[in-house]
């Protein structure tokens, strides 16, 4: 009975451990800067309209628009990533017009990366019953990376622009 007690015990502390660290894998595969390529609400991305998001070690997203060489911040907060192969964003800055973001709501979205970590597939419904299937490709820009302070400079600087 110890040696079965023992055994599962283990067991248990085996798939918490290995749980945590496919999670901060998944976790680290989101930092950088993601391009739209494809989503099934929309069809496939061509120009006027650029989407890119940027996911940093903070926990912070940013999802930002180019249309006509003009760049603006469509959506910004915090993010989470869950154990179960689906992360959490919650807008805390959301601009006007944005019909399918929801200022400070949970939407839980699942999430699969590529082989290589290069590409990924969110899919989520939003409040209103709309449905998405989104193809994110990484590129190689450059990501700024936000501390606490320059987060705050950057609130600072988008409020004052807007």
């Amino acid at each position: 009975m110890k040696t079965f007690l023992r055994i599962a015990i283990l067991l248990i502390c085996f798939n918490f451990l290995a749980n945590n660290l496919f999670a901060q894998a998944d976790e680290k595969a989101f930092y950088g800067i993601w391009e739209l390529d494809q989503s099934a609400y929309y069809g496939k991305q061509e120009p006027p309209v650029h989407y890119t998001k940027e996911f940093d070690p903070n926990h912070t997203f940013i999802n930002r628009q180019t249309k006509d060489s003009k760049t603006f911040t469509s959506h910004l907060g915090k993010y989470q990533v869950n154990n179960d192969g689906t992360y959490t964003e919650r807008a805390s800055y959301v601009k006007e017009g944005m019909s399918f973001v929801f200022k400070d709501k949970d939407v839980i979205i699942r999430y699969q990366f590529s082989d290589d970590k290069k590409m990924l597939t969110l899919s989520f419904t939003v409040a209103n019953g709309a449905s998405f299937t989104e193809h994110w490709r990484k590129t190689n820009e450059m990501m700024v990376i936000f501390t606490t302070k320059s987060l705050s400079r950057y609130w600072s600087e988008f409020l004052a622009s807007i």
